[in-house]
């Protein structure tokens, strides 16, 4: 525990600044929410920004969709594989 700011939340924030013009966010394999959570509050405050969290584990999946609720995050969870995703998805990630 005295290691999440430096380990985790650090560690994802450290993303932005390499795409920091991006507004539109895909994170592959979400898990427990890094680095896209931490991510998704930088994009926040940001018009336009969003986030994609893939995470095919049911349980992973509502627990992402409960913290960006409560956050009031701009984030839409995919509960699915990444092949299902990136077959299905119309959008187009930032570079």
């Amino acid at each position: 525990m005295p290691e999440i700011w430096t380990r985790h939340v650090a560690d994802s924030l450290q993303l932005f600044p390499l795409a920091k013009d991006a507004r539109l966010w895909v994170d592959l394999g979400s898990g427990g929410g890094f680095p896209g959570i931490p991510l998704a509050c930088l994009l926040a405050e940001i018009p336009g920004a969003h986030m994609h969290l893939v995470e095919s584990n049911g349980k992973k999946a509502a627990f992402l969709r409960e913290a960006a609720r409560i956050l009031a995050l701009p984030v839409t969870v995919h509960a699915m594989r990444i092949e299902d995703f990136t077959n299905t998805f119309a959008g187009h990630a930032d570079d």
